[in-house]
């Protein structure tokens, strides 16, 4: 038996809004998470020495 598997795409532009899968979106808010938490210890740690 041959199983196909459903490609899931991670963009999905409708009507002029896109669409993100969940997954997509949670490695985004991930990734932009972890910026601001290494801007603001890079913040801190500039002010600490200042």
């Amino acid at each position: 038996m041959k199983t196909e598997k459903q490609v899931e795409k991670k963009f999905i532009h409708k009507n002029g809004t896109t669409y993100f899968s969940k997954r997509t979106e949670q490695q985004i808010l991930f990734v932009l998470t972890s910026g601001m938490l290494l801007w603001g210890l890079v913040e801190g740690i500039s002010s600490y020495l200042n």
